[in-house]
């Protein structure tokens, strides 16, 4: 199972809507948001993510299309590229693309595990 990752982050949910604290939970499968109250997080395969970093800021754009999909806050920039540091090694190397599939093929016989 691969090691999961965690950090504080805050979200804003949009003009006049205020924002909330959570954590983002970062594996080589899955990305999460588990916010701290309500229910609106969410869980996504990390392969269908980009990461873009910009200061203390995570824009988290649809691999498929470039389109944004959420922005995330962090603590503090040091946060912030701490999980750029993170995503990029998560990320398969174009010289590791057999084991991207192995890992893959691991994950959908073991999709029922918790996160």
């Amino acid at each position: 199972m691969s090691e999961i990752h965690r950090f504080s982050i805050e979200h804003n949910h949009g003009f006049l809507r205020g924002t909330c604290n959570g954590i983002l939970l970062v594996n080589f499968y899955d990305v999460e948001y588990k916010p701290v109250s309500g229910d609106h997080g969410f869980r996504m395969p990390f392969k269908a993510l980009i990461l873009k970093i910009d200061g203390q800021t995570a824009n988290l754009f649809f691999a498929s299309d470039n389109k944004r999909f959420q922005t995330l806050k962090l603590q503090n920039t040091q946060e912030a590229q701490k999980l750029n540091q993170v995503w990029n090694g998560l990320k398969p190397s174009p010289d590791n693309n057999q084991g991207w599939r192995s890992e893959r093929i691991a994950y959908s016989l073991h999709s029922q595990q918790e996160f």
